[in-house]
C-alpha cells in the first residue's frame, strides 16, 4: 500500500499466447488492471512494493531465465529493467521486492543453488549482485522485508527449504547494504495533530531519523524540487522547524476538511534523502448555513433540538398559539420569538457553540450545539420594534476555535389586517374539468387596513372546505382551515390547484354533486396575518 492509501496487487496471467505481469490498482470502487511487461517474453512470480514517494515497483522472473523489475513513472508509463545476467539459470518461484522507510529498494531471488540480492539506494542505481551460497537443494517462496537501523540498511529473507530432513524447514538469510549511508526522517506536524485551525504557521518535528542531515526543503501538497518548493530552496536542518501555511490553504474558499500534505526532503554532503510527508486537515473557517425567520412558517424542521446552555441546562421552547396563521412571510413575525435553524453538516471539526444577539457587541451567553444541527424557537434577544427591521446577529464557534458571525433581520408586525369593505370582496370557485377535485379560487377587491405589512397589507388567507352550506363557518369547530399564500401584489388574485378534499373527513369523501368552499365573513378568517 502506498503512503496515500493506494493499493496494488501484482499477479501474472495470459495475454495472447504468453504469460504477462499485471498490477491491479484499487480506484476506490474496483481494481483497474495494468500490464507492466513487454510481450517479447513470458513472465511469472511477481511481487510489488511502494517507495515512500508513492512510486510503484514490481519484481518478477521471465520463463526464459531472467529477473526483472518494472517501475511506474510519474506520467503513468512503465519502465522495465533486467536485474540478472544472461547466463543465470531460471529463478525458483517468487521474486521478492521491498522498500525501506527512506526509499531504498531491495530484491531477492534464488537460482542455480544461490540466494541473490540486489539493492538500489534512493535516487541511485542498482548495486551489483550479492549472492549467498546455500547448500544445493530445493528452495521456494522467497519473501523479504527491509528495515533501517542506526548501523545500516538490512534485508531479511525467509524461504522454504524442501531439502531439509526430516522434513521441510524455513531458511533465513540476512543482507546488509553497508556501503550506502541512509538518510531520512518522517516529518510530524503539530505533535501529529489530525486537525488544525486557521494557523499561519505549523511546528514540524521529525521521527525515525536516520543519518545526519545538514539541510532540508519542503513543499505543500507536492514533493519539493529544485524548481518548485515552498522553502525558497534548501535551508539549514533544524530538529524543530516552523513552516508557514500558505494563505491558499487557509482561505475560506478552500474546501473544508480537505487534507493538506507537507512533503519534506533532507540532505547532507554525501546523500540526498527520500521525500517523506505528513498530512493534516486544516479547518480554516466555520462552515454552516442558517436561517432566522418567522416562527409560524410551515416549513420548519419536524424535530426541534433543545437549547442546551454551557452549564448543561436544556430548554425546549413552548410555543403558545395565538390562533393566528400557521404560515406566513418568513421575513416577518407577529411573536417575540424567531425560528432559528443551523446546519453545519460539512463543518470539519464540528460546531461547538451558538450565540444569538441583536448586535455584535450585545451577545448573550452562548449555548451548545450537538450533532452540527440546531432547530428551535428562540426568544428575540432584545425588544422588537413594530414595523421595523430588527437586527439578528448569529455567532458560531467550532471545536477548533474558528469563529464566524452572520447578520440578518426580521420585521415585527403585530397588527392584524382588517378588511376596509367586506361587502366588496368577491369570491368564486371553478373546478378543473380534467380533475374535478382541483379548483381555482378567485378573490377580488380585498382591501385591508394594515400599515405595517407593505403593499396590499396582507400575506395570505384562510380557506376551508365543507360538504354543506354553513351559516356561521367561523364558529363551526368541525372545519379545518388552511392558510394559503396570496399570489400577486394586489387585492385581486387567483389560487390554482386547490383540492376540494382538503380538510374533509375520510367518512365524508364520497361522490356528490356539490361541495362548498367556505371563506370567512370577517377579516380575521379570510386574511391570514402578514407574518
Amino acid at each position: 500500500m502506498a503512503p496515500n492509501g493506494e493499493l496494488a496487487v501484482a499477479y501474472f496471467r495470459g495475454f495472447g499466447n504468453a504469460l504477462q505481469i499485471y498490477v491491479s490498482i484499487w480506484n476506490g470502487t474496483s481494481f483497474e488492471p495494468v500490464r507492466v511487461t513487454d510481450t517479447d517474453r513470458e513472465y511469472a512470480s511477481p511481487s510489488a512494493a511502494y517507495t515512500p514517494d508513492g512510486t510503484l515497483h514490481v519484481a518478477y522472473k521471465s520463463i526464459e531465465p531472467g529477473v526483472w523489475v518494472s517501475t511506474r513513472q510519474s506520467n503513468g508509463q512503465w519502465t522495465q529493467r533486467r536485474l540478472s545476467p544472461d547466463n543465470q539459470g531460471a529463478a525458483n518461484d517468487l521474486v521478492s521486492i521491498d522498500a525501506d522507510s527512506v526509499g531504498n529498494l531491495h530484491v531477492t531471488w534464488s537460482a542455480d543453488g544461490y540466494v541473490y540480492y540486489r539493492f538500489k539506494p534512493a535516487g541511485g542505481d542498482w548495486s551489483p549482485r550479492i549472492l549467498r551460497n546455500i547448500n544445493s537443494g530445493t528452495y521456494f517462496n522467497y519473501a523479504g522485508a527491509a528495515n533501517i537501523s542506526a548501523s545500516g540498511t538490512y534485508f531479511h529473507v525467509v524461504f522454504e527449504n524442501w531439502s531439509a530432513r526430516p522434513g521441510p524447514a524455513v531458511g533465513y538469510a540476512l543482507f546488509s547494504a553497508v556501503s550506502v549511508q541512509p538518510l531520512g526522517a518522517v516529518p510530524v506536524i503539530d505533535n501529529d495533530a489530525p486537525l488544525i485551525g486557521d494557523k499561519e504557521t505549523v511546528t514540524v518535528t521529525f521521527k525515525d531519523l536516520i543519518g545526519t542531515p545538514t539541510e532540508l526543503r519542503w513543499r505543500w501538497n507536492a514533493a519539493p524540487t529544485d524548481i518548485e518548493n515552498d522553502s525558497a530552496g534548501w535551508k539549514p536542518y533544524q530538529a524543530t522547524l516552523t513552516v508557514p501555511v500558505p494563505a491558499t490553504l487557509r482561505s475560506e474558499d478552500t474546501d473544508s476538511c480537505d487534507p493538506a500534505t507537507l512533503f519534506v526532503q533532507l540532505r547532507n554532503a554525501q546523500t540526498q534523502g527520500q521525500v517523506a510527508s505528513d498530512t493534516v486537515t486544516i479547518d480554516a473557517a466555520v462552515e454552516f448555513t442558517a436561517r432566522a425567520s418567522n416562527p409560524n412558517i410551515i416549513n420548519k424542521s419536524k424535530d426541534f433540538t433543545p437549547v442546551r446552555l454551557a452549564n448543561g441546562q436544556a430548554i425546549l421552547q413552548d410555543f403558545n398559539t395565538d390562533s393566528g396563521a400557521s404560515d406566513g412571510d418568513p421575513g416577518y413575525t407577529r411573536n417575540t420569538l424567531i425560528y432559528l435553524e443551523i446546519s453545519a453538516r460539512e463543518e470539519c471539526s464540528g460546531i461547538n457553540t451558538l450565540a444569538l444577539g441583536s448586535s455584535p457587541t450585545n451577545m448573550p451567553e452562548p449555548f451548545l450545539v450537538d450533532g452540527n444541527y440546531f432547530a428551535n424557537l428562540v426568544a428575540y434577544p432584545g425588544t422588537l420594534q413594530p414595523g421595523s427591521s430588527n437586527p439578528i446577529v448569529l455567532k458560531l464557534v467550532d471545536k477548533i476555535g474558528n469563529e464566524r458571525t452572520l447578520s440578518t433581520s426580521i420585521i415585527y408586525d403585530n397588527v392584524k389586517p382588517v378588511l376596509t369593505n367586506q361587502a366588496a370582496v368577491g369570491l368564486s370557485i371553478n373546478s378543473d374539468p380534467a380533475a374535478t377535485m382541483l379548483s381555482t379560487l378567485t378573490i377580488s377587491n380585498a382591501a385591508v387596513a394594515d400599515n405595517l405589512y407593505p403593499g396590499r397589507g396582507f400575506w395570505g388567507l384562510w380557506v376551508a372546505n365543507s360538504r354543506t352550506q354553513l351559516g356561521s363557518p367561523l364558529t363551526d369547530e368541525t372545519l379545518v382551515w388552511t392558510p394559503l399564500k396570496a399570489p400577486g401584489t394586489t387585492g385581486s388574485f387567483s389560487i390554482s390547484g386547490w383540492s376540494l378534499g382538503t380538510g374533509i373527513p375520510d367518512a365524508q369523501r364520497t361522490p356528490a354533486n356539490t361541495l362548498s368552499m367556505c371563506a370567512s365573513s370577517t377579516a380575521r378568517a379570510i386574511l391570514a396575518m402578514a407574518s
